[in-house]
């Protein structure tokens, strides 16, 4: 019954995933096998056998986004070289994108000759990628691999049969980021649409995925707090308008089943969370963004450098960067995108900024561990792990203010360093190191 059951432990869980993965490795193994052709069999008969072993693989493991990409890998580099499926039904303008019965279709038919670069090879890859995402909707490894084969693999000799196919692999990112809206499956479809649309549809999709990914709680400010409220107020109320309204058109009958009660009927949440997603959504239903994963600093990061290294504009990246500093508070304290502003600025020469960007940076890092040890969380190995990722942030500024910086020649610049050197110290050993140099702790 209801919390009759026991809770499962930490340790019997890694257990359990430890015993699945020494499983799945004995299964990669035989497919392994298979692929070298031990009983010598013929181009044809050894490919319908290593097939048949990832059939039989993904059958105990479909939820293992690895085993589907092997097998897309093999049918492509691998599988029978004469290539195109003969009775793969296509999509809508031509598309070589099966999906559901299609897709075992492509992957059993008999196969007839096609040319160099849309080989059935490519079909049967694109085939077992659309049956794996129908297990694993949100597998960005899916997507992202079924994308590069239709854009690489899968294109018409002429411009506008070109031009069609790499649309195609845009639609299926598009989907992705329907789907399982994330930073990552952003950031793919970002890149891949400043390769074949241009600047302007990157931008578009960097501005979409601002609107559509979550904020974390820590990083929201005053103003954001007041608007996620009202859009919720005004969710509830509306989705309560709907449920009235429904309740009213609700026959007499149906009403007496209910106990004679006008209000709705509860529903109970047994299932699991993908049941039922491919079906349409429901009027009332949550808003888009209410499955969206978190904006995380690499949204920011990669579009900026887009427009650095491809569009050829250091200053509007640099606003970029800006951006994700005033909008993300925790973005500060991040040691990874300080780092990639900071490689920003030193080569636009904008000491200034360098360096209050760093004293900014260490000063946020600092806070955090001063709060950290506050609240009581003395983990040795978070901490340990938290100091090893700043460790670049403090070997940067302790750089850039010995070495880069043109102040090395003017003003008591020693004692900077040796303040920044003692603040490193703190920060990466601890208050308690002796400072063997200076004999103690050092200021």
């Amino acid at each position: 019954g209801a919390g009759g059951g026991k809770a499962q432990s930490d340790s019997e869980f890694l257990a359990q995933m430890e015993e699945e993965r020494i499983v799945l490795s004995k299964w990669r193994r035989r497919a392994a096998y298979e692929r070298t052709n031990p009983e010598r069999l013929n181009a044809a008969d050894h490919a319908m056998r290593v097939r048949a072993s990832y059939c039989e693989e993904v059958c105990a493991f479909a939820r293992h986004p690895e085993v589907w990409y092997e097998w897309s890998q093999w049918e492509l580099l691998h599988g029978s070289s004469i290539a195109a499926v003969a009775t793969a039904p296509s999509g809508p303008a031509g598309t070589p994108v099966p999906s559901g019965s299609a897709s075992s279709a492509a992957l059993i038919a008999p196969a007839k000759a096609g040319d160099l670069k849309s080989g059935g090879n490519a079909l049967r890859a694109v085939a077992v990628l659309t049956l794996g995402m129908e297990s694993l909707p949100d597998s960005a490894l899916l997507a992202q691999a079924q994308a590069e084969i239709l854009e690489r693999f899968l294109v018409d000799g002429a411009k506008n049969g070109e031009k069609r196919q790499i649309g195609w692999a845009i639609k299926v990112m598009e989907r992705f980021v329907k789907r399982a809206p994330t930073t990552l499956g952003f950031v793919l479809l970002q890149r891949l649409v400043r390769r074949h649309e241009g600047i302007a549809a990157a931008r578009a999709v960097f501005a979409r995925a601002r609107r559509t990914l979550r904020v974390k709680e820590e990083d929201m400010t005053d103003e954001d707090r007041k608007e996620a409220l009202a859009k919720a107020a005004a969710a509830e109320k509306e989705g309560m308008e709907e449920i009235e309204e429904d309740g009213t058109n609700e026959d007499s009958g149906d009403a007496g089943r209910i106990g004679g009660s006008s209000h709705p009927r509860l529903v109970t949440n047994r299932l699991k969370p993908t049941v039922g997603s491919s079906l349409p959504a429901a009027e009332g239903a949550a808003s888009p963004s209410a499955h969206a994963g978190f904006i995380t600093w690499h949204l920011y990061a990669a579009h900026a450098t887009i427009e650095h290294r491809l569009s050829k504009n250091p200053q509007v990246a640099a606003r970029i960067f800006e951006l994700g500093l005033r909008k993300h508070r925790t973005f500060l304290s991040t040691p990874p995108y300080v780092l990639h502003y900071a490689s920003l600025l030193l080569e636009l020469n904008d000491e200034e900024n360098l360096r209050s960007l760093l004293m900014r940076a260490v000063s946020a890092c600092e806070d955090d561990e001063s709060n950290a040890a506050l609240s009581g969380t003395n983990d040795p190995i978070a901490i340990a792990r938290r100091r090893e990722v700043q460790r670049p942030l403090w070997d940067m500024m302790l750089k850039f203010e010995a070495i880069l910086s043109s102040r090395s020649g003017s003003g008591n610049v020693s004692a900077d360093i040796r303040s920044i050197e003692a603040r490193r110290r703190r920060a990466l050993y601890g208050p308690g190191n002796e400072d063997v140099v200076m004999g103690g702790e050092g200021a």
